[in-house]
């Protein structure tokens, strides 16, 4: 099976050194590259792929911010059983430290989640692509709306 290629390699290099990203481009510039998107299927592909690859990375470190967030929480809440646990099931002979260190761990991994959270969010396109689906989204709708709430809609 012959795998597509890019109808001009010259504009795919530049955007794929861009990670297929157009949304900070100048209109005037940008309306070359959305010509050749729609143009070519692979490059419109490559950049699905980049965008599905930028989401799935925020919503995973979010996901992950949940986590140590609700663990946190939980160990907050139940020291006292965590510590008879860790006696109990490690056979461990002094447990008053393993407990703050469990919870020590988990504000650390709650903290460097949302370091990571962060990181994704400004180095990728995902809240720009976001926005702009948001966006789209409210147009389509407003456009669905009966001509007498139009008016009444905020703007």
């Amino acid at each position: 099976m012959e795998t597509p290629a890019c109808t001009d390699p010259t504009v795919n290099g530049i955007l794929a050194g861009w990670r297929y990203d157009i949304s900070g481009l100048h209109p005037e510039m940008r309306r070359d590259y959305e010509r050749h998107l729609e143009e070519c299927g692979y490059c419109a592909s490559r950049q699905r792929f980049h965008r599905r690859l930028d989401l799935s990375l925020a919503a995973l470190t979010g996901l992950l911010f949940a986590f140590f967030g609700v663990f946190s929480l939980a160990l907050a809440r139940h020291v006292g059983a965590v510590r008879d646990a860790a006696v109990a099931v490690l056979d461990l002979a002094d447990a008053s430290r393993f407990s703050p260190l469990l919870l020590a761990l988990s504000l650390c991994g709650a903290a460097l989640s949302v370091a990571a959270f962060v990181l994704v969010l400004t180095a990728t396109p995902a809240p720009g692509y976001l926005g702009n689906l948001a966006a789209d989204r409210v147009r389509r709708i407003g456009e669905r709306l009966p001509s007498g709430l139009r008016p009444r809609r905020p703007r």
